[in-house]
């Protein structure tokens, strides 16, 4: 009998179908569902008028515009003002360019104060004084506001070309705070910074120059900014961004540093490895002044010991000196650096920027000295820029005048607020336009001398944290009201 092996049973194994990858079909539906999120938030962003405070476009001559057919919720002051600029960056409603028949219209030129957009355009002080106007001399006046934040008095005089199509009686400039340095400023990161700039140096003519301009627009901010032009102008997520960015560009020192190495790498780089070996150097020191002002805290609670006292004064510091006494340096954001301006002529007539002039007691009278240079070169640009704005003007059958307009700074000092700059405050700086406008023949009114004459608590209730509130306006527009009658009385008829 013959007995077989088992024979194997053999296993097949059947291959799986693979199934394809559908990647890119996964990939495009992600896509689509992040836009259709990104287009819900914006519609919700619209709808409760979030983001809505981009409000400037770029522009290569003046630095940058209002933005054309744009809805403003403005909210940084006040309650928040719904807002539009028509197809010319208006903000007046259903304004037309060419002037009707009958009507005398006056342009009223100037930074924020003047645009006011923390109040409805009904409640500003131009377009007050217009309504009561028209009802007192049984006339229409028309008040057009062309205010636009940040703006100096170089800019106002470039801003006449765009005035000029409205066909305007009479121009009313706005003279701010700081208006005189601006006229010499050089760009940063903020876009209310890009200015052009205006030099009148002795023996020479008066230059207003966008070289500082066209160079910023070469920068690697400028260019970005640029390229997503549209969605600045059309995206609240954006907005939101960009007023949170312009908060932080103001008062937070490390954006600002992580900014600067952002857009200029190379050039804060170096900076940062030449300010290295003098912050090495200086560790010791202020450690010791750490630990002085340790003590010092230590000496001055309840608990301290009456001899630790005498740690109180700060490490090397002079017998019987405070450091109360040191003169602090002087700093300004609207004329440091001024050397930095490409093709601006004139430069080398300023050896020094303005913030590092020294301002140690031992070299205060050339600190004055500088000081009175430059405000005398300013001021003197100033002059020829009002000159030059009134010969415009009349060139153009308008008549020319200046508003000093109010300051909450000077009005209503807050504690540790900066109220000069190059030793000059904002009433000084008023009465040097003064004496520029009588030297020319051109009308002023000093608004800030007339609220000056209320009460502290009056003068308080005018302004939100800058600018004003309604009632500021409504003030201004009372007291300004017989200024203007009486420069329109002076003209005839149109």
């Amino acid at each position: 009998m013959v007995v077989s092996a088992p024979q194997k049973k053999t296993e097949v194994v059947v291959a799986k179908p693979t199934r394809p990858r559908h990647w890119l079909k996964t990939l495009m539906l992600i896509v689509v569902w992040q836009i259709l999120a990104l287009l819900v938030v914006e519609l919700v962003m619209y709808s409760a008028g979030i983001g809505e405070e981009e409000i400037f476009r770029l522009d290569k001559e003046i630095g940058f515009t209002h933005i054309p057919n744009k809805r403003i919720y403005w909210k940084q002051e006040g309650p928040g003002v719904l807002s539009y600029f028509d197809s010319d960056g208006m903000r007046e409603p259903n304004l037309k360019i060419a002037k009707p028949a009958g009507t005398y219209r006056v342009a009223v030129l100037g930074d924020s104060l003047v645009e006011g957009l923390q109040s409805p355009i009904e409640k500003t002080f131009g377009y007050c004084v217009g309504n009561d106007l028209s009802e007192k001399l049984h006339r229409p006046i028309e008040v057009l506001n062309f205010g636009n934040s940040g703006y100096s008095t170089a800019q106002e005089y470039l801003q006449l070309k765009k005035v000029w199509k409205y066909s305007p009686d009479l121009v009313v400039l706005g003279y701010s705070n700081r208006d005189i340095y601006e006229n010499w400023s050089p760009p940063d990161e903020t876009i209310t910074n890009v200015r052009p700039y205006a030099l009148h140096l002795p023996g020479s003519h008066l230059v207003v120059d966008n070289s500082s301009v066209t160079g910023w627009m070469r920068s690697p901010r400028a260019k970005f900014l640029m390229q997503i032009a549209w969605i600045r102008e059309y995206s609240h997520i954006w907005g939101l961004i960009s007023a949170a960015e312009t908060q932080f560009g103001h008062d937070n020192p490390i954006y600002i540093a992580i900014s600067e190495l952002c857009t200029k790498p190379g050039k804060t780089i170096r900076a940062a490895w030449i300010a290295l070996p003098k912050l090495i150097a200086e560790i010791p020191q202020n450690l010791l002044k750490s630990l002085s002002a340790l003590s010092v805290s230590v000496s001055t609670s309840p608990t301290a010991h009456p001899q630790k006292s005498a740690l109180s004064a700060p490490v090397g510091s002079a017998p019987g000196t405070h450091p109360q006494n040191l003169q602090p340096s002087v700093q300004t954001d609207t004329a440091s650096g001024s050397n930095e301006s490409t093709g601006a002529a004139g430069q080398s007539a300023i050896t020094k920027a303005p913030d590092t002039i020294p301002t140690l007691p031992d070299t205060k009278g050339l600190a004055t000295k500088q000081r009175g240079v430059f405000v005398e070169l300013l001021t003197r640009t100033l002059g020829s820029l009002f000159a030059e704005m009134k010969s415009e003007c009349a060139k153009h059958g308008a008549k020319f005048c200046v508003i000093a307009m109010p300051c909450k700074a000077a009005l209503c000092p807050s504690p540790g607020t900066v109220s000069d700059h190059f030793a000059l405050n904002y009433p000084e700086e008023v009465e040097v336009v003064k004496k520029l406008c009588l030297n020319n023949s051109i009308p002023i009114f000093d608004s800030e001398a007339a609220m000056a004459e209320l009460t502290p608590f009056m003068r308080s209730g005018n302004f939100y944290t800058n600018h004003m509130t309604p009632r500021g306006h409504a003030f201004m527009a009372k007291a300004l009201g017989p200024f203007i009658e009486k420069q329109i009385q002076k003209q005839p008829n149109p």
